[in-house]
C-alpha cells in the first residue's frame, strides 16, 4: 500500500488511506494524505463512508499472510472483500481493484515448462491461497461493480517483510532452503506493482478480468540469495532442511506461539505439495 500511495500523490491524486483500529500508520506520517478508519465488519458505516468521499478508484489492497486457520484467512481475506463490495453497491465508482495474489492459482509442476497464466487451472494448495480464491470469486458475484484483480507474484522492495526476513537471515550467515526439490519462482518490484495498480485503475479495458502480474522472468531456488548474498557481500552456510523436519517443528512452534511465524504450518504444506509434485508426479 504505501508504494501505491507514494505514486498516486505522484500523480497529482487526491489520496484517502483506509486503516483498521491499532493500524501503525507512522511510516505514512510524512504523506500529505486523508486517514480514514474503516470496519469491515459494519457494511453500513462503510456505504457511509464511501458515499460521502465519493471516490472515483477503491483499491483493496489489506489482508492477512499469516493466520491460524482458514476460518481466519477467509474472514480477512474473503468475507471483508465481500463486505466492501456490498457496501460499494448502488454507489458509483470509476473502478474496484482487488489485490489478490498469484497464490490463488497455486503452483504447476517443475516438470512442466509452462508459465502460469490467467487460464490456468485454480488449484491453491494453501489456507491463504484458498481464501484470495474465495475472495475472487465474490468479486465476481458483483456485476454492477467494475472490479479488476491483480494476482502478484512474490513482492520484493522497501517496507517489504516477508523476503526481509531471509535477507536478514543471510546477513547472519546462513542460507536456509527447506526440501531438495528444485523450483521456479518469480517475483515483481512493489513500485512496479503499484504502478500496474494504478493503471489498473484508468484503463477502460481491464474492467471484470484478472490478471498475473511479475517482472516477466522465472528464477531457480537459488537466484534470490545469490544476489542477496553478492549485495551484502557474505560468505554463507547454506542449510537445506528435510521437509518433514520443518513441518514437524512447524507444527510444533505453532502450538505454543501467540504469533503466527512467517515460516509457519501452511507455507510448509505448500512447500511439500510442490516437492510431491516434483518428485512423484
Amino acid at each position: 500500500a504505501y508504494h501505491v500511495i507514494e505514486n498516486a500523490l505522484n500523480k497529482k491524486w487526491e489520496v484517502h488511506a483506509g486503516i483498521r483500529n491499532q493500524s501503525d500508520t507512522a511510516h505514512l506520517s510524512h504523506f500529505n494524505i486523508k486517514i480514514v478508519t474503516l470496519n469491515y465488519t459494519d457494511i453500513k458505516s462503510l456505504h457511509a463512508l464511501i458515499q460521502q468521499e465519493k471516490y472515483d478508484y477503491i483499491i483493496h489492497t489489506a489482508a492477512a499472510t499469516k493466520a491460524k486457520n482458514q476460518e481466519q484467512y477467509n474472514i480477512i481475506n474473503a468475507t471483508y472483500t465481500h463486505n466492501l463490495l456490498q457496501a460499494i453497491q448502488n454507489i458509483s465508482v470509476e473502478k474496484f481493484v482487488f489485490i489478490s495474489s498469484l497464490a490463488a492459482i497455486g503452483p504447476i509442476h517443475y516438470s512442466l515448462n509452462d508459465c502460469i497464466t490467467e487460464a490456468s487451472p485454480k488449484q491453491p494448495v494453501t489456507q491463504y491461497g484458498k481464501s484470495k480464491l474465495l475472495a475472487e470469486q465474490y468479486c465476481e458475484q458483483f456485476h454492477d461493480i467494475p472490479w479488476v484483480i491483480i494476482r502478484p507474484t512474490a513482492v520484493y522492495g522497501e517496507r517489504e517483510k516477508d523476503l526481509l526476513v531471509q535477507i536478514k537471515t543471510i546477513k547472519r550467515g546462513i542460507d536456509p532452503y527447506i526440501g531438495s526439490h528444485q523450483q521456479r519462482f518469480s517475483f515483481v518490484y512493489a513500485g512496479d506493482l503499484a504502478n500496474v495498480i494504478l493503471n489498473a485503475c484508468e484503463s477502460s479495458k481491464s474492467t471484470h478480468n484478472a490478471y498475473n502480474i511479475s517482472d516477466g522472468y522465472s528464477y531457480d531456488k537459488f537466484t534470490f540469495s545469490e544476489i542477496a548474498k553478492k549485495q551484502l557481500n557474505k560468505k554463507v552456510l547454506k542449510l537445506t532442511i528435510p521437509i518433514s523436519w520443518a513441518h514437524f517443528f512447524g507444527n510444533l512452534y505453532e502450538q505454543f506461539s501467540r504469533n503466527t511465524p512467517l515460516i509457519n504450518k501452511d507455507k510448509i504444506n505448500e512447500l511439500r505439495e510442490i516437492a510431491l509434485k516434483t518428485l512423484y508426479d
